[in-house]
């Protein structure tokens, strides 16, 4: 917990900074950019979808994806994220920072905020790729470990959270 209240300590003191930062990185959120390959894209409609769905049916707004490498244009999402992030307390901004980094997602990120949405849920989405490629090629012991590592860290937010 020490570290979660060092970060939550920091971002206090730059908050504006911060949201700014999560703003910047959610253009290439990891929910954004889906697989063409079909078996995997099934996976992504299944898992991913209902995130975006959420965000998309609450802010009335169209979110983009792309199946490429290109940015997709979302301003109505960025906005929306904004106003979501800015209106964070501290331990809440703190959680949602050191997650979405962790994950590679704004969405998800926020999406842990949510006392309806579990650990194991955000960590599926976040991981959904890794272990896709894990089912056709093998694991890796140490992206397991680290796999692990991170659903512990996941953990530790939440009830963070749930104390803040």
């Amino acid at each position: 917990m020490t570290d979660l209240l060092k970060s939550e300590q920091y971002i206090k003191e730059h908050r504006g900074e911060t949201i700014e930062t999560l703003c910047r990185f959610a253009v290439t959120d990891m929910l954004l950019f889906w697989s063409g390959e079909e078996s995997l894209n099934i996976r992504q409609q299944k898992i991913w979808q209902p995130f975006l769905d959420v965000l998309q049916g609450d802010n009335n707004i169209a979110i983009n994806i792309s199946e490429n490498l290109q940015i997709p244009e979302n301003e109505a999402l960025l906005k929306v994220l904004k106003n979501k992030l800015s209106n964070l307390n501290d331990n809440e901004l703190t959680a949602a920072f050191l997650t979405a980094t962790q994950l590679k997602s704004v969405i998800l990120g926020l999406s842990l905020l949510n006392k309806r949405i579990s650990v194991e849920k955000v960590f599926k989405a976040a991981f959904l790729e890794e272990i896709y490629q894990n089912e056709l090629w093998g694991s890796d012991k140490e992206a397991v470990e680290k796999r692990k590592s991170v659903k512990s860290e996941l953990r530790k937010i939440k009830e963070y959270l749930n104390n803040g």
